[in-house]
């Protein structure tokens, strides 16, 4: 059972939700509806993943000024199963300065399979 708990300086590190799992940690208000259903995907891929190696590939692999395909594929997955979003919306969301160095350039390759 994963369990939201607020977070109080994570608004100053990142804004919104994050999942560790078992918890979503919030800054300013719980995630509700697809904002929960989308931190419930990431929870459910650090249990395929496991925890530590999720967490490496996450914000490491293969480093942060090269195209991660693993984080890419992880939030296409939450922003299109979770937050329901569609291709064109999530593209545009993966493109943005929020997501910085995850541009889509291998989108083909790391959304293969969804």
């Amino acid at each position: 059972m994963i369990q939201v708990k607020k977070f109080g300086p994570w608004d100053e590190i990142q804004p919104g939700w994050t999942t560790i799992w078992p918890f979503i940690f919030y800054s300013d208000y719980p995630a509700e509806g697809l904002d929960l259903a989308h931190e419930k995907i990431h929870g459910k891929q650090q249990l395929c993943w496991l925890l530590v190696p999720y967490w490496i590939l996450y914000v490491f692999g293969p480093l942060p000024i090269f195209f991660n395909p693993f984080r890419y594929r992880w939030e296409w997955e939450a922003y299109s199963k979770g937050s329901q979003l569609q291709d064109y919306e999530i593209k545009q969301i993966l493109g943005s300065s929020y997501y910085g160095w995850l541009s889509p350039k291998l989108h083909m390759w790391a959304t293969f399979g969804l």
